[in-house]
């Protein structure tokens, strides 16, 4: 998949607002509660400072091993870097850290976070009725991805349906998405949460000739889903059995 998305505003805005820490860090008071003076910038050596530095990027590596896509691992990069050097400024300076949390505030009014817009096969299913007629009166089998924009989950796997839906895609096997602000009945008739705490989105229902066959994650005759949802092309694939449908419907087609 191209880089390039992330030359997005959001992106760049976000990496120059961390560049604004070592600046401030230059320019306003160093800690009172300094060890001896270091050589290297920054006084990274420092008690507090070296510990949350040195803390922050442990965990940015295993978040790095960890995520799914690039996406997931940059909005959490940004959201932990942000709280550190809060409190890295905090450490400094009062003044340092309200300047940088109004520049914090206006990175998040002006540079809203992108949905993943790159290489995909999807089509929109924007009323009931489209869906009623595409998906349960058709013929093959139909990949629904339930997504909400404001969704960190939705926002850090959409690469990974995009792709998904590249690779599989035939006139027998069709993705399609569903933004449940905008079609909240689609949602409501497939029994898919859309709560502010909801545990179920994404969800990806699998439909063979109008009947739900399969949805990914799980959810149980309670509703709930399990604790735990890891979100693999190659699991996800495998569960979906799309390997499978897509070799027999791209030989059928």
């Amino acid at each position: 998949m191209s880089l390039r998305r992330f030359l997005h505003s959001y992106y760049l805005a976000n990496c120059a607002l961390l560049l604004l820490y070592p600046l401030m860090r230059l320019t306003f008071l160093r800690p009172t509660h300094t060890q001896a003076p270091s050589p290297l910038p920054f006084q990274l050596n420092t008690g507090s400072e070296a510990q949350i530095l040195g803390t922050i990027s442990v965990i940015l590596l295993f978040k790095l091993i960890k995520a799914a896509t690039l996406e997931e691992f940059l909005g959490q990069a940004f959201f932990l870097l942000r709280l550190s050097f809060s409190l890295l400024l905090y450490l400094f300076s009062g003044v340092a850290l309200g300047w940088f949390v109004v520049a914090q505030l206006l990175v998040w009014m002006l540079a809203r976070r992108p949905l993943y817009a790159g290489p995909n096969t999807f089509k929109n299913v924007l009323t009931m009725a489209d869906f009623e007629q595409v998906v349960l009166e058709g013929r093959g089998a139909f990949v629904v991805v339930f997504y909400a924009p404001w969704h960190d989950s939705c926002y850090a796997t959409m690469p990974i349906w995009a792709e998904m839906s590249v690779k599989y895609s035939t006139p027998l096997l069709q993705f399609l998405l569903v933004n449940v602000e905008t079609a909240p009945l689609i949602a409501k008739k497939c029994v898919v949460d859309t709560t502010g705490m909801t545990r179920q989105l994404p969800s990806l229902l699998l439909y063979e000739d109008g009947i739900e066959v399969a949805r990914f994650p799980p959810v149980n005759a309670q509703g709930s889903r399990p604790q735990v949802v890891k979100y693999r092309f190659k699991e996800i694939a495998d569960y979906l059995g799309l390997e499978r449908r897509w070799l027999a419907t791209k030989t059928n087609s």
